[in-house]
């Protein structure tokens, strides 16, 4: 099932990279998703300013400042950042997954195609992202009870794998990208010899 499900999204991402229409799509999907995500993110900024960055964008997330986090945002703030993680889980998390692995999916098939199963770190992030979210979520209907000891550790676990992931996919496709772009402008040794 695993080995069948991860041919699967390769297979995507084979779909999307080689399609300019669908990358394209997938692209003014991902800004939109984006601009949607920093308007939500404003709302709540708004209605706490004071209590900073939510937990999904920090690096770890430890209970004792979590509780702090989900107390500060108040009444008003909790289900703003419901809206957020609804977003995040239904629509944000989807389209970085797959604009991002089409986009590493194509550089590794340009450099070399044995290199393409380096675009599922994109959906391994995704699943760290998506564990957080759904026990985010699960904590902010949960307050001012605190969730359980490894639930929180899970979540922070999972934040970490999240970010993690998604820092050492951006290295090789910024890698692969500036490689093959420089190669594609170097002329080949039949075309110097000519």
């Amino acid at each position: 099932l695993c080995r069948h499900l991860l041919n699967m999204l390769l297979t995507i991402f084979s779909y999307i990279s080689n399609s300019t229409p669908l990358l394209l799509a997938f692209t003014a999907l991902e800004i939109i998703a984006v601009a949607v995500m920093k308007q939500k993110a404003d709302a709540l900024t708004a209605a706490a300013p004071e209590q900073g960055n939510p937990p999904d964008l920090w690096f770890g997330i430890p209970e004792d400042a979590l509780q702090n986090w989900l107390d500060g945002i108040g009444e008003e703030g909790r289900p703003l950042y419901l809206a957020t993680n609804t977003w995040d889980l239904t629509v944000y998390m989807w389209a970085y997954m797959l604009l991002s692995g089409a986009l590493m999916y194509g550089q590794c098939l340009k450099a070399n195609p044995s290199l393409t199963p380096l675009s599922l770190i994109f959906a391994f992030a995704m699943l760290g992202d998506l564990v957080e979210t759904i026990l985010l979520r699960k904590a902010t209907n949960a307050f001012p009870n605190p969730l359980e000891p490894m639930s929180l550790k899970l979540m922070s676990l999972a934040n970490m794998a999240k970010w993690s992931s998604f820092a050492v996919g951006l290295v090789p496709l910024i890698g692969l990208a500036v490689k093959n772009r420089t190669s594609k402008d170097k002329p080949t040794e039949t075309a110097k010899t000519k």
